[in-house]
């Protein structure tokens, strides 16, 4: 560290002196920020494994106070993949906000085989907010079901999810309002998991309770998701009558409409909006001191409402107004809402653009782990999520890819061992080579011979060797063992070099034997792959087409486990073909090394045949023989 004159120190009221304050700040900022960001992602409970980030951007709340919403989190295979580390009831997810306040949430569905799970939450709002991030944990085995008794709020009496498959409706809400008769048709895809369908006929009937009773004093509000059936298009989405007094919300003419009947006056107000038959859209009305229409959170209508009637009769839902007429409901309806406070713009708005199934206010981030090994657990835990979800086709297709890809690499291990040892023996003997055959009378031939064949058992280059030996002595053979000069003539040299020729193609073929599997599996792995895609997505969009209904929750796992056949192609082939490129390189190395040693072989013969000359042929030959 530097030290300071103290007749150079700052005088009062110098620049240096006024940037210190400032510093200091920077330095605090710098060290804050961090712990601040530390403190809004710490981990909320140690207990819980993994945690998942969504990221909610909603609509600024109304007149800058804070407000509440409750918002659906879908997830599927899609945008999660870790459904074998969720408790099968679910009963250990946890939403809890970026503050660390645990959030209210109710299941609507969990189905770990089919990859879903549909969770309603209680998410505060505050004015301005341009986004907020929610974390769900999950990955405790110990937990216990939290309660879900008040996840909407008093005003919201009646909450339909139409979630389950057979009986009748259940309300959501605490107040338990369920229904107590229902013609409907249920387990049908609907907007947000399953829905209900009305035949024209279909009515769910609710029995008076006082939670349902409409005041005159009091407000209303009604919103679901409604998918008209070609050609029908008018039908009761709400009525409630007691004596001359009515409330009715309905579609007539493929337009949303709100009919309030108290004795003698009546109102009824239209949308301006159509609706299209064929395709879910959101519907919402609100009645206070004026009755307002929204279709998919646009405004759609608003008109002085002059006050609600008196009504405390049961709630129908479906018909028509005159059931003896016929003309009822004949759609798919979802997620029906009733509420007995008038809702704002802002309501119907969050409600319609959150609850769609494309929504793009809400995403889904990555999902993360207290460690590591936790990493591992959730990779390996997807895996098997995915491979849990591909159908026998896929199943048959990845098994076979799986054992090409076992063959491949049982290949490349073994020729790789097997290169190894070729090219460490063939190292030991060319030094042996280079010490021991060269043109002299007394050490002719003998060369790498001495060290016998058990120290190079592998060699390519010993084998070429002792093939040239073996020409020898066939020349010798053919040659006689009269004294005189060793003379090779042109066809003896020929000889030679045919017996180092076979020899070398029995070593390329030695060292290439077994490559085919690895080129089967880099050329027929990624087409098995494909295969099984393609086959997997055939039978996903069959069963769409089956189901009558297009979303993301019903085409994201299919396509996912379907890919899956393919992802096992790939990766069967690509480290094949870098295996296998790899060891042809290596290969094609040693067998020129071979190519390089026939021709030093004849020509050290050639230079061999030179100085013997005149000494007798039959000594050199036997030599070399005896020795090898």
């Amino acid at each position: 560290m530097s030290t300071t004159d103290p007749m150079s120190a700052p005088r009062p009221g110098s620049a240096r002196t006024q940037s210190l304050p400032a510093a200091m700040l920077l330095v605090l900022a710098a060290l804050l920020v961090p712990a601040l960001a530390q403190a809004a992602t710490a981990w909320w409970n140690g207990d819980w494994h993994f945690r998942k980030a969504i990221t909610l951007r909603l609509p600024p709340a109304e007149g800058g106070a804070a407000a509440s919403v409750v918002v659906p989190v879908r997830l599927h295979a899609g945008n999660f993949a870790y459904f074998a580390d969720l408790q099968p009831s679910g009963a250990d997810v946890r939403f809890v906000g970026a503050d660390g306040t645990p959030l209210r949430h109710q299941l609507e569905l969990i189905d770990a085989t089919r990859g879903l799970l549909i969770a309603w939450v209680q998410v505060p709002v505050k004015a301005g907010a341009p986004e907020q991030t929610v974390w769900m944990y999950y990955g405790n085995e110990h937990a216990a079901a939290a309660d879900s008794s008040a996840v909407w709020d008093p005003d919201q009496v009646l909450v339909l999810h139409f979630a389950e498959t057979s009986g009748a409706a259940r309300d959501a809400t605490a107040n338990h309002l369920d229904a107590s008769a229902s013609s409907v048709r249920l387990g049908v895809p609907g907007a947000i998991g399953n829905g209900a369908h009305f035949d024209g006929q279909s009515v769910v009937r609710i029995a008076e309770r006082p939670a349902l009773a409409v005041s005159p004093n009091g407000g209303f509000a009604y919103a679901s998701w409604v998918k008209l059936d070609a050609g029908a298009p008018q039908g009761l989405l709400y009525s409630q009558s007691q004596g001359a007094s009515r409330v009715e919300i309905g579609i007539a003419d493929a337009k949303l409409y709100a009919l309030l009947v108290d004795g003698a006056r009546t109102n009824r107000f239209e949308a301006t909006l159509p609706l299209r038959a064929g395709s879910w859209q959101h519907v919402a009305v609100s009645i206070g001191k004026d009755i307002a229409l929204y279709v998919n959170g646009a405004a759609a209508g608003v008109t002085p409402s002059g006050g609600l009637p008196s009504v405390s009769g049961d709630v129908l839902i479906g018909g028509g107004p005159d059931p003896q007429a016929g003309g009822g409901l004949a759609a798919d309806l979802d997620e029906v809402q009733i509420s007995k406070a008038p809702r704002s713009a802002w309501w119907a708005q969050v409600n319609a653009l959150t609850q769609a199934p494309d929504t793009a206010l809400i995403a889904y981030g990555t999902d993360e782990t207290k460690g590591s090994s936790g990493r591992l657990a959730a990779y390996l835990a997807m895996m098997g999520n995915l491979l849990a979800q591909v159908s026998l086709d896929g199943l048959v297709v990845i098994t076979i890819t799986a054992l090409m890809g076992l063959a491949s690499f049982q290949t490349f291990v073994s020729k790789a061992l097997l290169l190894k040892r070729v090219e460490r023996e063939d190292a030991g003997f060319l030094a042996k080579f280079g010490e021991g055959f060269r043109p002299d009378a007394e050490l002719a031939l003998t060369g790498a011979a001495t060290a016998g064949d058990s120290a190079y058992a592998a060699s390519g280059l010993y084998e070429m060797y002792r093939a040239g030996l073996d020409g020898l002595r066939q020349v010798a053979a053919e040659s006689g063992a009269s004294p005189g000069a060793l003379r090779l003539p042109t066809e003896a040299f020929e000889a030679v070099r045919a017996a180092l020729d076979a020899a070398l193609v029995e070593a390329s073929n030695r060292l290439n034997a077994g490559l085919v599997l690895m080129t089967i599996a880099i050329a027929g792995a990624p087409f098995l792959g494909l295969l099984g895609t393609v086959v997997g997505v055939m039978i996903t969009f069959a069963s769409i087409a089956a189901a009558g209904d297009v979303n993301v929750n019903t085409i994201a796992p299919g396509v996912a486990a379907a890919m899956t056949a393919t992802v096992v192609g790939l990766l069967v082939a690509i480290p094949s073909l870098f295996g296998y490129n790899w060891l042809a390189t290596r290969i094609a190395r040693r067998t020129s090394a071979m190519e390089v040693f026939a021709d030093r072989f004849l020509s050290n013969l050639g230079l061999l045949a030179l100085a013997q000359r005149g000494r007798p042929a039959t000594r050199a030959i036997e030599e070399s023989l005896h020795a090898a």
